[in-house]
């Protein structure tokens, strides 16, 4: 991507810039959500940062891997996350509201970096075209109620490729090494954030051969920045190798991830009711992006241009779908090139209605998810009356050293202080019972959501269960001793 000539500050460009982002922060502020849903992953993040409060081994979470499901997750995340909650979690506790919010200026920022990023390419209005259709998608709306790691992620994404900029444009020796130090601790940051940030690493890497033939002094400062800072993670954190040794990779499992990554990407423009109108604009504003893409490209390749496609492939290699917070990394550019296949399509006078036909198609399409999404305070979740008295029986009448199988471990082990793990469909090749005999499982915890070959499991095996609990939403089951 080059620069264009139109990348000339406008007078009232920080003005319509700030305002954009003001209104985008007050709308997120105002309609946080109180609560949170089952995700589980969230539970993983806070007892990380609990850990580290209060000086206890990261990795001891009371979740305890499940080799016959690898899938499920590893025994640890990254822990630039966990750090970031830290401060919240010590001086509020396990306080959602705060945690939400805290999120939300870290998304604004990376909107400034976005801005900042695409500038250099399109005009004024068409930028802050692209700024308000991140802003305002009602996807990542909806997002902001979650207590995860890809508000953060989608900064340091943005300052990463805001300073590979700034490291292509100034090439003087000084700044080289010090905008190289700054690149290479925001790829530190993004890559201890998520394991995906490597492919940033590695954008810029082939973006450097394909275009210099050889790194820059700054481009070799910021691998070694990273590569340092990730040594030392390693050294204090280790590693969980275990999920890697388990996810086997097949022809199908790929070709299910395709499918389910294109519907993924085509429902950013879901209107809640529609799947015919959804798929119909899909592929309208899918050509501009291909328009936008191919120029850029022709412009030259850089970072910015492979990787989504660098991004993407571990996405797809990868054993088990995702959702859609996997793809929103991929949101800023997929509305950048479109909006830059617009900017360069040519339209002739008869038909100049086409654009704000399909502007008004977008909007439509918002305001139509925005009544199709929740507004309200959280129904279930684990801040329900229902699952709070689960956890108080839990912590109240178990033994510290317990082990509970369920659906949803990570946010048991985070709210019981009990040790949890995930159950897995029985086969002959690995029986069910059999992992619960040698994990010495000592309780099966039932929900409306759990599989069906898991409720069939604890039918079966009603004559070794002993029910112990039970609401409107929950039964614990102790097992007999095995």
């Amino acid at each position: 991507m080059q620069h264009s000539s139109s990348s000339a500050e406008h007078p009232d460009e920080r003005w319509w810039l700030s305002a954009l982002i003001v209104t985008i922060g007050l709308f997120y502020g105002l309609t946080l959500r109180t609560g949170h849903n089952w995700g589980d992953d969230f539970a993983m993040f806070i007892h990380h940062a609990k850990n580290i409060v209060e000086g206890k081994p990261y990795a001891d979470t009371g979740y305890v891997f499940n080799p016959y499901h690898p899938g499920f997750g590893p025994n640890a995340y990254p822990p630039v996350f966990p750090l970031l909650i830290a401060p919240v979690y010590r001086w509020l506790g396990v306080n959602l509201e705060a945690m939400k919010m805290e999120a939300i200026p870290f998304l604004l920022v990376s909107l400034i970096f976005w801005y900042k990023v695409f500038r250099k390419s399109l005009s004024v209005s068409w930028s802050l075209l692209v700024v308000a259709l991140i802003g305002l998608h009602p996807e990542v709306w909806d997002f902001k109620d979650n207590v995860l790691v890809d508000f953060y992620f989608l900064f340091f994404l943005s300052a990463s490729f805001y300073m590979i900029q700034a490291l292509r444009e100034d090439h003087s020796l000084a700044h080289q090494w010090s905008h190289g130090c700054l690149l290479g601790f925001f790829f530190y940051l993004a890559c201890g954030t998520k394991t995906l940030g490597i492919a940033l690493v590695i954008s810029l890497i082939l973006g450097d051969i394909w275009q210099w033939k050889k790194p820059k002094v700054g481009h070799i400062t910021a691998l070694l920045v990273c590569t340092g800072l990730l040594g030392i993670q390693y050294l204090i954190l280790g590693t969980d190798s275990r999920l890697q040794q388990d996810a086997l990779t097949t022809f199908h499992s790929t070709y299910q991830n395709l499918i389910w990554y294109t519907e993924e990407f085509c429902a950013l423009w879901h209107n809640g009711y529609s799947k015919t109108i959804t798929v119909g604009l899909f592929g309208v504003l899918s050509l501009f992006v291909l328009k936008g893409y191919v120029y850029s490209v022709k412009k030259g390749i850089t970072a910015l241009e492979l990787f989504p496609w660098i991004y993407m492939l571990p996405v797809l290699l990868y054993p088990w779908s995702g959702a859609f917070r996997l793809i929103m990394p991929l949101l800023p550019l997929y509305c950048f090139y479109m909006v830059l296949g617009m900017q360069h399509t040519r339209v002739k006078d008869s038909y100049r209605w086409a654009y704000p036909v399909l502007f008004g198609a977008i909007f439509c399409t918002y305001i139509s998810r925005y009544t199709s999404l929740p507004w309200g305070p959280y129904e279930g979740g684990v801040t329900a009356p229902e699952a709070v008295q689960l956890f108080t029986y839990v912590r109240d009448h178990t033994a510290q050293n317990d082990l509970v199988v369920c659906l949803k471990p990570r946010a048991i082990a985070l709210f019981t202080g009990r040790r949890a793990t995930v159950y897995h469909e029985s086969t002959p090749a690995a029986p069910l019972w059999k992992f619960l005999r040698d994990s010495q499982a000592n309780y099966l915890l039932e929900t409306h959501d759990d599989a069906p070959h898991y409720r069939r499991f604890i039918q079966d095996h009603s004559r070794d269960l002993i029910l112990i609990f039970s609401n409107i939403d929950f039964k614990l089951w102790k097992i007999r001793a095995l």
